[in-house]
This record gives structure tokens, sequence and C-alpha cells, in this order.
């Protein structure tokens, strides 16, 4: 009876042994680490690199360093390097673009000069812009372009134009 217990304290021992932490770190988990000591390259290149970092060698030569912001709350937070150039440092496809009042008077300045309208002028009024055109028909008109939550609001805008200036902006 005793020596099954001791055989059952031995087991346990050694897979505890095996399992444990130490042992998966020396052996590099299968990844070859032992190779490259084996063929002599492992400490020279250690040498190498202690070398370089003493004339100052920059280990991340071609690489561009993250960009840093301080957002609103005071936490700084890195941008990595590839969204750095991306609006807003957004990932593809997550940045919205917001358009203003102006960039919609000159997209519907382009429809209506080509359906035949005249745009006679604009005027600002408060965050909209005011358009006056002049209908096929002679009549002036006043069109409303204003900014919405998501898109911009036009109003007193012929059905089809609507659709082909939306077209063009979204």
């Amino acid at each position: 009876m005793r020596t099954h217990a001791n055989v059952l304290v031995a087991l346990t021992l050694a897979v505890a042994a095996v399992s444990s932490p130490a042992f998966a770190q020396e052996h590099g988990h299968g990844h070859g680490n032992d190779k490259d000591r084996d063929r002599g390259r492992g400490s020279g290149e250690r040498e190498n690199r202690d070398r370089d970092e003493q004339r100052g060698h920059d280990q991340n030569r071609g690489r561009q360093p993250d960009r840093v912001y301080v957002q609103s709350n005071g936490n700084v937070a890195r941008i990595p390097p590839g969204l750095a150039k991306k609006p807003g440092g957004m990932p593809p496809g997550q940045y919205k673009k917001y358009y203003r009042p102006s960039d919609g008077v000159v997209v519907l300045r382009d429809v209506f000069n080509e359906r035949g309208y005249t745009v006679v002028r604009t005027s600002p009024y408060g965050a909209s812009q005011y358009v006056y055109y002049r209908a096929p028909d002679g009549t002036v008109r006043r069109a409303i372009v204003s900014p919405g939550a998501t898109r911009l609001t036009f109003t007193n805008v012929p059905m089809a134009l609507l659709q082909e200036i939306l077209a063009r902006l979204y």
C-alpha cells in the first residue's frame, strides 16, 4: 500500500516538472532555438547586437516611430505607423467623411449646370447655405443645404436632381 502512494507521488511530481513554465522556456516550444546555438550563431549575434548598441546604431533604423497624441481625458495614445497617414488615425472602413454645406453647394451647382438650371447666387445662413437658382421655366427658387447628423440635407431640390446629387456625394 505504501508503494502505491510513493508511485503516485512520484508520478505527480514528474507531471508537474514537465508542465512547469521553466521546462517550456528551456525547450523553446520546439521552434529550433537550439539549432542556432549548435551552429555557433547564438552568442555571436548577441555580441554583434551589443556592439551595435554601444556604437549607437538604431535597431529600428528603417521603421517609423509611432505617433503619440494626448486624448481629451489626459491619457496618452499611440497610433501605429500604418494608421498615422489615415484620416483620424482610423483603420480603413471605419472613418466617416463629413461634408460641409459648402461641399454640397459645389456638387449642387455642378448638377444644376448640367441639367439646364442656372445658379443665381449663394449665401450663408447660420450653419446652412442658401442656393438661389433659376429653373428652366424662368422662375427663381431657393434650395437649402444644411448639415445633418451623418449627411447633408437638401431642401427644395427637384427629386431627380436630388438623387444624382446624393449619388455624387456619397
